[in-house]
């Protein structure tokens, strides 16, 4: 299966993980979004349910044993708790109404965190009535609508923090990046523990082309993933370790990448993009043994992952994810000595690389385009190198030298690869 760039927008859509709706959306909490058994029902039919459906199954306690029988009543005995005789029978109690169904705790769940502990309601605020009614809006998708009920919050409560983030939000997919960033930014100061404002900033920053000031954003949301108290911060803050990682991946540096791709993964351990980007970290950092199980359980966990929103993730990288997955554990298994199940996956890869030659990536429309997509990931294009390695070690000179001659003559790898090619040609001859 491949992704495309704009696959998460599209068919890849209306699925399990509506994590823009959730943490967009589950604010005021006064708003109602529970549907059957603890699921969020979405306007766009898709759901969501509590973090377990983030890449973690919940688990249910099992039922506490029935107390025990009591003793039978001697004959003649009225029933506990019935009037004395001649005494009329109390009114019937008011019926309680229906408990909305609350979602399974996730304790005791490999990878999964501890349920968060519910925090007290705020009070109520004077725009609390139309920031609802936004949420709404929001939820079905009527981004101007929302946006109308945001800004008549803020007019009766300028300081709402919800309809001021939510409306930072719209103004980013709107492009108005620096309105974005604006808003985010008097979120963040008055409420530094609202990790959501802070992941609307930095990507806005990202968009203004300011990485740094991104990075800041980024760094100031990360640390709540170890004490947020609500489902929306501590996913934020753990999406906020993501967009680090990445700022420091296309810098080409190392430093806290895993550590940021891990606490991610902590809180959502079936995201296959984080997965790949910690497999072929590990692939590069040559530790293959790690890097051939990572990249496993990232190809299990890519046909279910679901990201609905385009805003978080630069999706453009993942156009050819299935691909550069199996590239990379083929290098892997290599580099790992198991040379011929590397050349299995190698040798698959190669037609898929060919079919890059004479072919152009579509051009991106703009400077911000590019800071939020990515740019595409091609690291598969280098494969008929690694394979004329993995060859050369099983003692295949003529397969070898056959795939450095298509590397050079396609030149699709990149430079310092193709460097690499020329010079090992050399040895072989």
């Amino acid at each position: 299966m491949s992704h495309t760039a704009d696959g998460s927008l599209s068919a890849r859509g209306r699925s399990l993980a509506a994590l823009a709706a959730l943490i967009l959306t589950a604010a005021v909490p006064t708003l109602s979004l529970a549907g059957p058994a603890g699921v969020q029902t979405l306007g766009d039919g898709g759901s969501t349910a509590s973090l377990a459906d983030f890449g973690a199954d919940a688990t249910v306690e099992p039922p506490a044993p029935p107390p025990p029988a009591p003793e039978p009543a001697p004959p003649g005995t009225p029933p506990p708790g019935s009037p004395a005789p001649g005494t009329p029978p109390p009114a019937e109690p008011p019926v309680a109404a229906p408990t909305p169904p609350v979602p399974p705790p996730v304790e005791g769940v490999p990878g999964a965190p501890a349920k968060p502990a519910k925090p007290p309601p705020p009070p109520p605020r004077p725009g609390d009535d139309e920031t609802r009614l936004g949420l709404q809006a929001l939820q079905i998708g009527d981004m101007a609508g929302a946006r109308q009920h945001f800004e008549k919050a803020l007019g009766i409560d300028p300081g709402h923090p919800v309809a001021r983030s939510r409306l930072a939000y719209l103004k980013f997919r709107g492009g108005d990046y620096a309105g974005a960033a604006a808003d985010a930014e008097a979120v963040s100061a008055a409420d530094p523990t609202d990790a959501l404002a802070s992941v609307i900033l930095g990507r806005a920053r990202e968009a203004l082309g300011e990485p740094d000031k991104a990075s800041a954003a980024y760094s100031a949301a990360a640390p709540l993933s170890t004490t947020s108290k609500t489902a929306e911060n501590l996913v934020s803050a753990a999406l906020a370790h993501y967009l680090r990682a990445m700022q420091r991946i296309r810098k080409g540096e190392s430093t806290d990448v895993e550590a940021d791709l891990k606490e991610l993964l902590r809180i959502y351990p079936k995201n296959a993009y984080a997965l790949y980007e910690l497999g072929a970290f590990q692939a590069r950092s040559a530790r293959p043994d790690e890097a051939i199980e990572t990249l496993k359980t990232a190809s299990e966990a890519l046909p279910d992952f679901h990201p609905q929103e385009s805003w978080i993730y630069p999706n453009r990288r993942y156009t050819f994810v299935d691909v550069n997955m199996r590239y990379w554990r083929g290098v892997a298994l290599r580099d790992a000595g198991r040379v011929d199940e590397a050349i299995a996956e190698l040798e698959a890869v190669i037609p898929r690389a060919e079919s890059l030659a004479g072919a152009e990536t579509m051009k991106q429309q703009s400077a911000s385009a590019a800071a939020l997509e990515g740019t595409v990931d091609r690291s598969f294009a280098n494969v008929h190198y690694d394979a004329a390695i993995a060859h050369q070690k099983k003692g295949d000179m003529g397969r070898a030298g056959a795939l450095l001659k298509t590397c050079l003559r396609l030149g699709i790898a990149d430079a310092e690869t193709l460097k690499k090619a020329k010079d090992l040609q050399k040895q072989l001859r």
